[in-house]
């Protein structure tokens, strides 16, 4: 198991490429991000699953 802290906003786009995972949680940070920041997050977090793969979202309210 690997725990990566982060900045939300730039853990996807900067910090983790190159990274794969097969689980990521997003746990109640959802609503407060923009949505161009959501769209951003959701391409990064593709780049960086490795099939098969599990993103489990806790406390969301936009479309995914």
């Amino acid at each position: 198991m690997e725990l990566v802290h982060a900045p939300i906003t730039e853990a996807f786009t900067h910090q983790l490429v190159g990274a794969r995972f097969d689980t990521v949680l997003l746990c109640d940070v959802g609503y407060y991000l923009q949505e161009a920041d959501l769209f951003k997050l959701a391409n990064g977090i593709r780049q960086c699953l490795k099939a098969p793969a599990t993103v489990m979202l806790a406390r969301w309210r936009h479309k995914f």
